[in-house]
């Protein structure tokens, strides 16, 4: 049951999913509150790898500055984008170091996500019902309008080239998996094939 936690929360982190009775408030930032509460609330302390902190600093300096030319300029879109990938690379490392003791763990954990999303993106690409019913669900990207019909969203809000590169690394930590992983043959074979599945998911997502 802990494997199965962690899978779920890679999964609500790496598609943030932006629910459409909830707007604003997606999985990956549910999560992020999760680790804090966590980290503050349960421990007493905000524990983070060390190795983050000169990474971290990095991205303040950057922040700053972002900061500053957007109160020149009036326009804080880059900044909100920093602000929310310093929080991924943050939450992130603690999700890595906390959860996961093994680099092997982690791949396993990523790869059954994106396996879960394959499958979820061709249901919504081969079943027009399965498409009507995740779009009054999830708050779905303008690339996936209807004009794009033949392109398929899968359970996620990200556009189509972020996800489409999702499924992609999704795809090369199955070969990793692969190669590190002691499977019997018949387990080498699932393996395989849902990494085609992953790699096939590239072709009805991206806008390339």
């Amino acid at each position: 049951m802990k494997f199965v936690f962690r899978v779920i929360l890679v999964f609500l982190i790496i598609y943030d999913i932006n629910f459409q009775f909830a707007a604003g408030l997606t999985t990956a930032r549910l999560v992020f509150v999760y680790f804090f509460f966590e980290m503050v609330i349960l421990k007493g302390k905000l524990e983070l790898p060390k190795q983050l902190a000169n990474y971290l600093i990095i991205l303040l300096l950057f922040f700053a500055y972002s900061l500053l030319l957007s109160t020149s300029s009036g326009d804080f879109t880059q900044t909100a984008r920093l602000f929310y990938f310093t929080l991924y690379v943050m939450f992130g490392s603690y999700l890595i170091s906390r959860y996961f003791k093994k680099p092997l763990d982690f791949a396993t954990a990523g790869f059954i996500a994106v396996t879960l999303q394959s499958i979820v993106i061709l249901a919504c690409f081969l079943m027009p019902s399965v498409r009507s019913l995740l779009s009054n669900i999830v708050v779905v990207d303008s690339n996936f309008a209807f004009a794009n019909f033949y392109r398929s969203f899968g359970l996620t809000s990200a556009s189509g080239s972020a996800l489409g590169v999702i499924q992609g690394c999704g795809a090369a930590l199955g070969v990793y998996v692969f190669y590190k992983a002691k499977l019997n043959m018949q387990k080498s074979v699932l393996l395989i094939g849902a990494i085609v599945l992953c790699l096939t998911t590239t072709l009805v997502t991206g806008r390339t």
